[in-house]
């Protein structure tokens, strides 16, 4: 009966041969980077704004002044008011630095096509880092919001950064009412052993 055999199955994980396999997160974000880069630098938008920014608090090692402004921006428009409880900008460069290079890089293009992206994809006349607080957040939901699926991975790689680095500094916990670790607030009673250990099945 071999004309009526079922064809073998496919192996798990394999992709349909009519089907192309579908790009992963990073390679999304990847390609996005490229082609808003690409976009962006078609209609000439300058990515550097006309006022300086003011320097951070702290010397940082992968952020350099524009761009640790434009982070504390984001700060304001992703965490909120609360944001200057801790320093985005350096909680963020901290990140960075556990990052691999490769992968540095491409957050770094990401966050540069964000601030420029207002004036091809937002039409307005400002940087991000330059708008207002209502304005920022609507600008950063329609990225999160955008049908393209490289859009919204862009948007995720930003916003997740900077929450998770703002979030994980002691000083943002009393925004969560969080308290701090259980084991450094209360005693955590100890058992002493006694060596060596009998063997309860055996006697």
């Amino acid at each position: 009966m071999s004309g009526n055999r079922s064809p073998d199955p496919v192996p798990a994980g394999t992709p349909h041969a009519d089907r192309p396999p579908w790009p992963s997160r990073r390679r999304l974000l990847r390609l996005g980077v490229l082609a808003a880069g690409g976009l962006l630098a078609t209609t000439a938008v300058p990515l550097i704004r006309s006022g300086p920014f003011p320097p951070p608090r702290r010397p940082l090692v992968h952020l350099d002044p524009r761009r640790a402004g434009i982070v504390r921006a984001l700060g304001l428009f992703v965490i909120g008011h609360d944001h200057v409880r801790v320093p985005v900008d350096e909680v963020v460069d901290a990140t960075l630095g556990a990052l691999h290079e490769s992968d540095r890089k491409l957050w770094l293009a990401t966050l540069e096509i964000l601030e420029a992206g207002t004036f091809a994809m937002a039409l307005h006349l400002r940087p991000m880092s330059e708008l207002a607080y209502e304005e920022g957040v609507a600008y950063l939901d329609s990225w999160g919001r955008s049908a393209s699926a490289t859009r919204r991975a862009m948007h995720m790689a930003i916003r997740k950064t900077v929450i998770a680095s703002w979030y994980m500094d002691p000083r943002a916990w009393p925004v969560l009412g969080y308290e701090g670790p259980w084991v450094a607030r209360f005693p955590v009673p100890t058992v002493p052993l006694r060596f060596p250990l009998r063997d309860p099945v055996r006697r």
